[in-house]
């Protein structure tokens, strides 16, 4: 005996046109800043570097922000 497989609404796994704003609203106008990056690079306990990626993806801001808002509030 076959078995049968649900039936897919192939609305929700495709684009529309005009559909896709929300992606384009959630990446930054403009740069954060018109100087020059460069790395910064340095070793952090793994789950600091958990914490720190989820509450930039939780507040829908880039790692760079976050270091900036952190030393902002200091």
């Amino acid at each position: 005996m076959a078995k049968t497989r649900p039936v897919v609404d192939s609305s929700t796994i495709f684009a529309t046109k005009g559909a896709g704003g929300a992606v384009a609203e959630s990446r930054p106008k403009k740069p954060i800043s018109e100087e020059k990056l460069v790395d910064l690079n340095f070793k952090v306990p793994d789950s600091f570097r958990r914490r720190f990626k989820i509450r930039a993806a939780e507040e829908g801001i880039t790692g760079v922000e976050m270091l900036r808002r952190m030393f902002d509030a200091s």
